[in-house]
């Protein structure tokens, strides 16, 4: 235990009352803050727990209610069975009853006035006809949009004739990180902005790209816009996150692709904040 670098020492458990021993530094920041102590994440648990515990009304079971759940009546029920018992004073309907209600709900199927809401509702739908199979279908009107009967047909339109293309490649704002303009480039986030003032600062040409290049996923066709391409033709991508469709995208792109991820952009941010210092997305342009 004293082989680390961090000092640690022994304390008691404010949950359980048991010692344990932790790093000096954590103990006294959090003491620090007025935090109770926990020698593990049951006791953690237990410390959160601002319920109580509660008695079942119907079979008189004991269970845990959070603060949130506590009632003023304090009527609880430890399950939809003991609920529906109580509430319906323990009545379970008969075969008897069963059968008389299956029998009227199958009289009312063939009542006129159900024939009068079907008819109701299929004079509301409005008629289209599918422009890939040219099959004709109705839709509610909540629903008029709709251009194809099936997603088969949704597929098949893969030149965007009839539906909407969505939009890819470059929309400036689109992340949720530091962006901006530095000396002509706009940069949608810090490590770009890293990437850019590196290359200018070591008079390396690059260029931001504009060229989209399309891949499939999910039997759709998208389009995979690299961040920047550099003097030789190669592509440059600044991925922090790598989900399965970045994966499939990256895979399926047929030119050389550097990817600079969280250890490959190192370098370029250690340059930028030792020249520039650790907030450097001052530099963006006003």
């Amino acid at each position: 235990e004293y082989m680390t670098n961090k000092k640690k020492i022994e304390v008691i458990c404010d949950v359980c009352g048991q010692k344990y021993w932790t790093v000096e530094k954590y103990w006294k920041y959090a003491d620090k803050r007025g935090s109770k102590h926990c020698c593990s994440k049951k006791c953690q648990i237990q410390l959160r727990k601002n319920g109580k515990i509660v008695k079942c009304c119907c079979c008189g079971k004991e269970f845990y209610r959070p603060q949130k759940d506590l009632r003023e009546d304090e009527i609880y029920y430890c399950s939809k069975e003991c609920a529906h018992k109580c509430i319906n004073h323990g009545h379970q309907h008969t075969d008897e009853e069963k059968k008389k209600i299956s029998d009227s709900l199958k009289q009312f199927c063939q009542s006129d006035q159900f024939e009068k809401i079907k008819r109701n509702r299929k004079n509301s739908k409005i008629k289209k006809e599918c422009p890939i199979c040219h099959t004709e279908f109705y839709v509610f009107p909540y629903n008029k949009k709709r251009i194809f009967c099936s997603r088969e047909c949704c597929l098949k339109d893969t030149n965007f004739q009839f539906k909407k293309k969505i939009p890819g490649g470059i929309r400036k704002g689109s992340s949720r990180a530091y962006k901006g303009w530095y000396k002509g480039y706009y940069c949608d986030s810090s490590w770009e902005l890293a990437f850019v003032i590196y290359n200018i600062d070591h008079n390396i040409s690059f260029e931001r790209n504009l060229q989209g290049f399309e891949y499939e996923y999910n039997g759709e066709k998208h389009l995979f816009y690299p961040d920047f391409k550099l003097e030789d033709g190669s592509y440059v991508e600044v991925k922090g996150y790598m989900g399965e469709q970045n994966k499939i995208k990256i895979k399926s792109f047929t030119s050389l692709i550097i990817i600079l991820d969280k250890k490959e952009i190192k370098p370029y941010l250690d340059y930028v904040k030792s020249k520039y210092g650790k907030d450097f997305i001052k530099l963006y342009e006003k």
